[in-house]
């Protein structure tokens, strides 16, 4: 834990993350979240652990959604190991999971109801019809 935190204390690290890149801070945060409060969830299997692992995967995913890739990734690493996968394949693993997706779920219905941005994207970069010509490259029928 010291020398996670410890790493803010460079200036380069501790001011530009807080600087340019907010969101990066937060996934590295929220992702330590997730791994301090899955550590203690292998320490002591309780209830509450479990509600508080689904809402450190919560946090993290919403900071940043490629932050579920270094989640799978640990979770999968931890059934390689007997203790710990004696808590991860526990049906009380699932209340974990159902509050992260209740947590997420708003988030994810509203990305699915907004405009796709590689749509929008596209649409904007799309060459109007000019003078009748229907793309910018040449018309290879008039050559035959």
């Amino acid at each position: 834990m010291f020398s996670a935190f410890g790493l803010f204390l460079i200036s380069d690290i501790g001011w530009s993350f807080q600087y340019n890149y907010t969101h990066t801070a937060l996934a590295a945060t929220t992702t330590l979240l997730f791994i301090f409060q899955f550590v203690s969830l292998l320490n002591q299997p309780t209830s509450k652990n479990y509600c508080f692992t689904g809402v450190s995967i919560a946090c993290a995913i919403l900071s940043k959604y490629n932050t579920i890739l270094t989640i799978s990734g640990i979770l999968l690493a931890s059934l390689s190991i007997k203790s710990a996968r004696n808590v991860v394949l526990k049906s009380k693993f699932l209340i974990t999971l159902s509050i992260a997706s209740i947590i997420f779920l708003p988030h994810f219905d509203w990305m699915l109801s907004t405009r796709n941005p590689i749509l929008t994207i596209r649409k904007i970069l799309k060459v109007e019809d000019v003078n009748g010509l229907n793309s910018i490259l040449p018309n290879t029928n008039r050559f035959r």
